[in-house]
C-alpha cells in the first residue's frame, strides 16, 4: 500500500498513448488477500475490513475482464 498515511492506493489502471502511437496499459494494485492480511495484522479492530475485501475481490474480477478485453483490442 502507499506510504501516504492519509490514504492508500488500492487499485489503479492507466492507459497511455505513447509517442510511437502504441497503447501502454499499467495495472497496479494491492490484492484483496494482501489487504485483508495487512488489516487483520495491523488493525484487527477495523470493522470494514471484510466489506472492503469483498469490494476489492469484485474489483479484481472486473479489472481482469477489462484488461483481457483491452488485450483483445490491441
Amino acid at each position: 500500500m502507499s506510504t501516504n498515511k492519509s490514504k492508500a492506493m488500492l487499485s489503479n489502471v492507466t492507459v497511455y498513448l505513447k509517442r510511437d502511437g502504441n497503447i501502454e496499459v499499467t495495472y497496479n494494485n494491492v490484492t484483496a488477500d494482501k489487504f485483508r492480511e495487512v488489516m487483520n495484522n495491523s488493525m484487527p479492530s477495523y470493522t470494514n475490513t471484510e466489506l472492503i475485501y469483498g469490494y476489492m475481490k469484485r474489483l479484481e474480477n472486473v479489472t481482469k475482464e477489462y484488461l483481457d478485453d483491452l488485450e483483445k483490442l490491441l
